[in-house]
């Protein structure tokens, strides 16, 4: 399902949410359009619980698999990657003080001001987190960058 949200940015939900209960489950909210020369943000976030920001990556990736890829059989059940993890194309983001990534209040956040050489692509991210007793991996975020 694929939910335009405004004019440059469109969330894209996985086939199904991981195996974790509604509870866990995890929304994006792009704050404006993407912009080059302005700052884009994004809030990863569930309505119910904290998210484990200590086991986070958001990953941002030039191009998206042609059909999402299973993790169940690498313990994270029934979740769904939609990125293309090629190293050609992607960048792994931790959280970090004054990074692109900020963690709090039970939330991650995606601060990025793409430079007027990308304007017109377009970047997909996914957020990723893991620890011993729940998996999550966040709807994809299509982003074009005007």
């Amino acid at each position: 399902m694929i939910q335009q949200l405004l004019a440059s940015v469109a969330v894209i939900q996985p086939p199904t949410p991981c195996d974790m209960g509604p509870q866990y489950s995890v929304h994006v909210n792009p704050m404006h359009r993407c912009e080059a020369g302005r700052e884009f943000v994004a809030i990863y976030q569930s309505h119910f619980v904290a998210l484990p920001a200590h086991s986070a990556w958001l990953f941002v990736s030039t191009a998206r698999l042609p059909q999402p890829l299973d993790l169940t059989s690498y313990g994270m059940d029934a979740c769904w990657l939609m990125v293309d993890p090629s190293p050609q194309h992607l960048q792994v983001l931790t959280p970090s003080h004054g990074g692109p990534v900020t963690r709090g209040n039970g939330r991650l956040v995606w601060r990025w001001t793409p430079p007027d050489t990308m304007r017109g692509a377009v970047l997909y991210s996914q957020m990723v987190w893991t620890d011993a007793t729940k998996n999550l991996i966040g709807p994809m975020l299509r982003v074009e960058v005007r």
